[in-house]
């Protein structure tokens, strides 16, 4: 009876070594910030048909749809401009050129298009991706969902 009691103790002081035998160490929770509180997204309506941007590559069915419902196949080089919206077909995607960002639209995606006063892409449906090098914060390409 001893001998089992002098093992539970001996059990109990190496536990805590147990966690350290493959190196790991003791399990940490990792530290998780809350998530912000989401803002407000108060989008005024389009108006004007300045250009926005220029189309770069295209890949499969892109359109462009306008304010007024008509739509115009894209092509490189065609430029892009605010209140459109960009709609890629299953398996197209496009990528524009918005002053000095890279706009990637994946397929089966809808975004549409705004400026005021920096680019503005509200994303309807899909995937978009943006890689925009500018330093002034200000007038970075704002996205939406």
């Amino acid at each position: 009876m001893r001998m089992l009691r002098l093992l539970a103790i001996a059990l109990l002081a190496l536990t805590p070594l147990a966690a350290f035998a493959d190196g790991s160490g003791a399990i940490k929770t990792p530290h998780a910030s809350p998530a912000p509180k989401p803002r407000g997204i108060e989008r005024a309506d389009c108006h004007g048909d300045a250009p926005l941007g220029q189309v770069a590559s295209v890949a499969g069915d892109v359109r462009a749809v306008g304010a007024d419902g008509g739509s115009r196949a894209l092509a490189c080089d065609d430029l892009v401009r605010a209140c459109e919206s960009i709609v890629t077909g299953a398996g197209a995607s496009a990528g524009l050129l918005v002053d000095d960002a890279v706009v990637q639209i994946g397929p089966d995606s809808e975004v549409k298009l705004a400026a005021r006063p920096g680019p503005e892409f509200a994303i309807e449906r899909g995937a978009l991706r943006v890689v925009d090098v500018r330093e002034s914060a200000n007038d970075r390409v704002q996205l939406y969902t």
